[in-house]
């Protein structure tokens, strides 16, 4: 009775309280000192492809909270407990290791440090990642800096420039380098074979590329987390929307 009453994660609250999503209910117990890094690292986590999760909490720490933040977001593999310190240490398992390890409030064995040599901090949680784990990435031209304005699919699309310029927000687990690719050309279609186009990123990286009316191929190092890229045309005698046809990107760790 004691541990139905003080259950924080599935509170025997009134029927109004069921009326949330399991999500949302996590917010209302947990609050946004939990929930708004769990959200962020539940989505980078599906964002790696690792479907073997590895989770070392402490008695006080909500694991139903992790499983509901990463189903909703489309999470489909296992959560399995590793490097347990108590009894439960002695009892077989037969769960195939992890690519990443969640952890929250305790300390980190050597070994788990050895084998997951990438880490990101959420808030209160601490993610260890794979080497395989650690390449995800996802790349939107956003506006006003702040804004997603869609999300960029890595086969060959359009992107118009807003004026004379395009603000790329990348998310990556670590750092790297980014790969854009295509043509650029006027609103009606044709090549631009003047002017050029000037990338700076808020680490202080920036390149000045001419246009020749043929593909570009250019690369922009970024570091791990969130990296904003700007893109801006300039010198070129067109006034008008510009593309960035068969635009193509790719992202490799560095």
């Amino acid at each position: 009775m004691f541990c139905l009453i003080n259950n924080r994660s599935c509170p025997p609250l009134p029927v109004k309280f069921d009326a949330y999503s399991r999500e949302r209910q996590q917010f209302k117990i947990f609050g946004p000192p939990l929930c708004e890094p769990l959200a962020l690292a539940a989505h980078d986590i599906v964002l790696s492809g690792c479907e073997q999760v590895g989770l070392r909490t402490d008695l006080d720490n909500p694991d139903y909270s992790v499983w509901v933040f990463l189903g909703d977001r489309g999470f489909a593999g296992h959560i399995d407990h590793v490097w347990v310190d108590n009894e439960s240490a002695r009892l077989p398992t037969k769960a195939p290791d992890p690519c990443l390890v969640m952890c929250m409030g305790l300390s980190f064995p050597e070994t788990m440090l050895n084998r997951f040599p990438h880490q990101s901090q959420y808030g209160p949680i601490q993610i260890f990642w794979s080497e395989s784990a650690s390449r995800g990435a996802e790349l939107a031209q956003v506006t006003n800096r702040t804004q997603t304005a869609r999300w960029l699919s890595r086969s060959a699309i359009r992107v118009e420039f807003e004026g004379q310029t395009i603000t790329f927000g990348l998310r990556t687990l670590r750092a790297g380098h980014l790969r854009l690719g295509g043509l650029i050309k006027d609103s009606e279609g044709r090549p631009l074979d003047q002017g050029a186009l000037r990338i700076a990123t808020q680490s202080g990286f920036e390149q000045t590329r001419a246009l020749t009316g043929r593909p570009i191929s250019l690369a922009v190092p970024s570091t791990g987390g969130r990296c904003v890229i700007q893109v801006d045309l300039t010198a070129s005698p067109s006034t008008s929307t510009a593309l960035w046809d068969q635009f193509e990107w790719s992202w490799q760790p560095d």
